[in-house]
């Protein structure tokens, strides 16, 4: 008996500590402090040559997330091994150029949950320029952004997003 309660046990921890979301498209890239894993929802079509996966959430080039469906997406950064941090960056929107801003949706309002259970809702400024987010200090496996609210572009209704990161430099790597 104690075995079985302590498998249970092992199970549930399993699943609390990794978020299973069906469907969703990954990227994957090594870093210094930890590994990171964007995860989409949805991802919308390439378009002009142009891909608009989780890769450009790393804002590593000149691309951005664009999501593939207009229903609430979810975003989510997986941290291996767990970081310290307390900064979530943010670049709205197909940050481009203003015109590709303008052009496609952009967040306006969103919840950020974690793995150790913090919850708080955010208010994105409709600009392209990069915004900080300051949440409870602590060790983070994952952390998930749910687009609750998007600005409709003039061309496109799907939401882009061209930076989703965290500061793993600021509490330093202990």
């Amino acid at each position: 008996m104690r075995t079985r309660v302590f498998a249970t046990a092992l199970f549930a921890t399993c699943l609390v500590s990794v978020p299973a979301l069906s469907d969703e498209t990954c990227y994957e890239r090594s870093g210094q402090f930890a590994n990171m894993r964007h995860c989409v929802t949805s991802v919308r079509a390439p378009q002009g040559g142009m891909n608009f996966g989780p890769e450009n959430l790393a804002a590593t080039g000149d691309g951005a997330w664009c999501a593939g469906a207009e229903s609430n997406q979810i975003v989510t950064l997986h941290l291996k091994p767990k970081a310290p941090l307390r900064t979530v960056t943010m670049t709205n929107g197909y940050a481009k150029l203003e015109k590709t801003f303008r052009q496609n949706g952009r967040v306006k309002r969103a919840m950020i949950e974690t793995d150790s259970g913090y919850k708080g809702m955010i208010a994105l400024k409709d600009t392209a320029e990069a915004q900080k987010f300051i949440i409870t200090k602590g060790r983070y496996a994952w952390i998930r952004l749910t687009i609750l609210e998007t600005n409709r572009g003039t061309a496109n209704v799907s939401v882009c997003l061209s930076e989703f990161l965290v500061n793993l430099e600021e509490l330093g790597n202990n």
